[in-house]
């Protein structure tokens, strides 16, 4: 399978909300999975203000599965075993860029049980990262408040493509 940002979606937001001049954001993936290895997502956001500073906040912030549920995203440090019961929010300074590998609160399992992401890939399903963004400009004394809905589209691959990475032995 596949996993893409719908680019289209979050650049309609950041025009609605009047935050393209201000932030940039984009995600990493492979270029194919296999249904059990997509664990986290890679997502970097960078501040194009030179005024403005950016506050994100994880314990806000949620993944929404492909049945429309709901859960925790959890920034995922350096050697992370535990889940913390809250994370500390975090700050982008003008010009700056963070980032941050996410996580549902299964650190270490994939995203998603193989067989709903799999049903998901055969429709084009999609899967949403919600974040939950406040900007602060001290100098024009302003604090606003924003939330962005990441859509992300999965699919399935050509089963060629499939069937190659299929016969690959996996990566321990």
């Amino acid at each position: 399978m596949t996993v893409s940002l719908d680019s289209d979606s979050l650049n309609r937001q950041l025009e609605e909300q009047e935050l393209q001049d201000i932030l940039e954001i984009s995600f990493r993936f492979s270029q194919s999975y296999r249904f059990d290895e997509l664990k986290t997502l890679e997502m970097t956001i960078k501040n194009k203000s030179m005024e403005d500073t950016i506050y994100i906040d994880w314990d806000q912030s949620y993944l929404t599965d492909f049945d429309k549920v709901t859960g925790r995203v959890i920034r995922v440090l350096s050697g992370m075993t535990d889940i913390p019961q809250t994370q500390v929010s975090s700050i982008i300074r003008p010009g700056q860029s963070l980032k941050e590998e996410l996580s549902n609160e299964d650190i270490v399992s994939p995203l998603f049980s193989a067989k709903k992401i799999a049903k998901a890939a055969q429709s084009q399903a999609q899967f949403s990262l919600r974040l939950i963004l406040k900007i602060t400009n001290p100098l024009a004394g302003t604090n606003r408040s924003y939330t962005l809905r990441c859509p992300f589209i999965v699919r399935t691959l050509r089963w060629t493509k499939a069937l190659t990475i299929a016969l690959k032995p996996k990566k321990k």
